[in-house]
């Protein structure tokens, strides 16, 4: 952590001499988070704020900026000042996914952004609610088979990996599945904890407390290897879908 720290207040105070020919300021710096509070993405920006600021000597403030699977936040960064001050914690869905599943996307993802540091990867889990009848992947398969359409799955938005995660595995699996799509992952999951929605694919760290409080249930990681947080939880690919994977990238970029 230490180290990772370092590397992003050099990569910072490198961008605001280099680029834009300033000095650090005693100014805050804003981190967006373009998802709701609570989710993966949010928790991580303010488990890492304090720490950057204690680096950087100078206050860092996160900053929510939710809708449209991200573009809300992303295009708000894209048109602040290009001073360096201003960071988008970014994932895969909004930089490398949305964009290209829409026509005219409000933002490009290379010409609008300067990369700063990757912060981390993040394994999804397969979990359902307790009614659901299945204790295996396989399981939810038959079931989705045997009752096409009435399974229901929950995602941080349309075009996030959670969403695209869901169209893979019931395509790979021959089933339907409705998506519900919501303003981030952490409203996603407390519906699918209230029993409203069925499915979810969640990512490890706010799924793992929920699985052991018996709130949900864990069918499968969606990784090529095993989590070593839960060994005997088998990967999806396992379970006979094979090359199945889903996972999260992070990582800050300024304008």
């Amino acid at each position: 952590m230490k180290l990772f720290l370092l590397s992003l207040a050099i990569g910072l105070q490198a961008i605001s001499s280099m680029v834009y020919g300033k000095s650090p300021s005693d100014k805050p710096i804003r981190i967006v988070v373009p998802f709701a509070a609570g989710g993966p993405t949010d928790v991580l920006a303010r488990v890492l704020a304090p720490k950057l600021s204690a680096s950087l000597h100078r206050p860092v403030i996160v900053d929510n900026k939710v809708g449209a699977t991200g573009a809300i936040g992303a295009v708000l960064v894209a048109k602040a000042a290009p001073d360096g001050d201003t960071l988008l914690l970014g994932t895969s869905s909004i930089m490398a996914v949305s964009p290209n599943l829409t026509v005219n996307p409000p933002y490009d993802p290379i010409k609008d952004f300067i990369p700063i540091s990757m912060v981390a990867t993040i394994e999804n889990i397969l979990v359902v609610h307790p009614s659901v009848p299945a204790k295996t992947v396989k399981e939810l398969i038959a079931y989705g088979r045997a009752n096409p359409g009435k399974l229901t799955y929950a995602s941080s938005g349309i075009g996030s990996t959670y969403h695209l995660g869901g169209e893979l595995f019931a395509a790979q699996a021959g089933i339907s599945m409705t998506h519900v799509p919501y303003k981030g992952a952490a409203p996603a999951i407390q519906d699918v904890l209230a029993g409203h929605v069925n499915v979810m694919f969640d990512n490890t760290s706010s799924a793992i407390p929920n699985i052991k409080a018996g709130r949900v249930r864990a069918l499968g990681v969606a990784s090529l290897k095993r989590y070593p947080a839960l060994t005997d939880l088998p990967t999806i690919a396992e379970e006979g879908l094979a090359g199945y994977e889903t996972t999260i990238w992070l990582g800050f970029c300024t304008c």
